[in-house]
């Protein structure tokens, strides 16, 4: 069996066979998505159609797409209005400063994401000169503190939604 990501509890288990390009597209969403999963692999179907995710509340998914996936986590919504002042494409690092000092400035802000927060940033080893960052950092930790960062979660209070995600 197979450790949790990152050592945290995880938020979804994957059961799946090995060489799923299915099991791989749902395990490399979650890693870039920074969800902690489980993955373990099995030897036959047995009686479910793989991959399967289990939830935490117990909910199964047979053979989900990303998208249930995002569904289940709460991360996909649909627009709440019928216009905005301001639309942000990408949660890179340039959408989340946007989203951040747009809604701050009282627009009304949607950033909406198709895979995951930070962008092409958030795979890159080493980002040089970045503001706030004199030293350099990696995408990886760029990408986590505008996750976790107060103004981000302000933006994601105040926009209507911050985090609308849109995979296929």
């Amino acid at each position: 069996m197979a450790e949790p990501s990152g050592g945290k509890t995880p938020l979804v288990k994957i059961y799946g066979r090995l060489g799923s390009a299915e099991a791989y597209q749902l395990r490399d969403f979650l890693h870039r998505c920074d969800v902690p999963f489980e993955w373990i692999p099995l030897e036959s179907d047995a009686q479910a159609r793989l991959p399967v995710c289990e939830f935490p509340d117990g909910t199964r998914m047979e053979s989900p797409t990303i998208r249930q996936v995002t569904e289940k986590l709460g991360w996909f919504a649909n627009p709440s209005r019928a216009e905005y002042d301001l639309a942000i494409y990408g949660a890179g690092p340039a959408g989340l400063s946007a989203a951040v000092y747009g809604s701050s400035d009282g627009l009304k802000t949607v950033l909406v994401e198709r895979w995951a927060i930070g962008g092409q940033a958030a795979s890159s080893p080493r980002i040089e000169n970045y503001l706030g960052f004199p030293e350099g950092t990696s995408g990886a930790q760029l990408a986590e503190r505008a996750r976790a960062s107060r103004p981000t979660s302000s933006a994601r209070r105040s926009c209507s939604r911050a985090r609308a995600c849109a995979p296929r």
